[in-house]
């Protein structure tokens, strides 16, 4: 009686996803942050997604919040009166710097955001309205995690 080999099962790659989710201090504690982050769970699935409203601040400006996005693989962001804050618009462009995919939420639409996108309207409102993103071209939700790198 010949004993059955056993066959070596070829395991799935373990996608590890990541989003940082970049919104304005105003919403912090809000219905709209939370139905955000709902919005993004549920959009991209079993993923985690990291709320720097539940991050110490540890007075070293943006930089802990630049370490953060570097473990992620994905930024997303929405807008506070339709415009953006200085440290939304730091991170965005830090992501984008280190080739980190950035999308803006916008109501339930997802848009992919590129460098020239985010124009400054007020350098010196850096809370509200420091800048605004102009819309790019509307993305399929689903190709999101088609392009993005998992982490090991």
């Amino acid at each position: 009686m010949k004993k059955k080999q056993k066959t070596k099962s070829k395991k799935k790659p373990d996608l590890k996803l990541i989003a940082y989710y970049a919104h304005s201090m105003q919403k912090y504690g809000s219905t709209q942050e939370k139905e955000e982050l709902n919005f993004i769970s549920k959009l991209l699935g079993i993923c985690t997604v990291i709320n720097p409203a539940l991050i110490e601040y540890d007075g070293n400006g943006m930089q802990q919040y630049f370490e953060i996005i570097d473990a992620c693989n994905i930024v997303i962001f929405s807008e506070y009166k339709k415009h953006i804050g200085k440290g939304v618009h730091s991170e965005i462009e830090y992501a984008l710097s280190n080739n980190k995919p950035v999308f803006l939420l916008r109501g339930k639409i997802l848009y992919e955001c590129k460098d020239e996108m985010c124009r400054i309207i007020n350098p010196d409102d850096w809370r509200v309205i420091y800048a605004r993103v102009i819309l790019p071209k509307e993305i399929n939700a689903t190709k999101i995690t088609q392009n993005i790198t998992p982490l090991p």
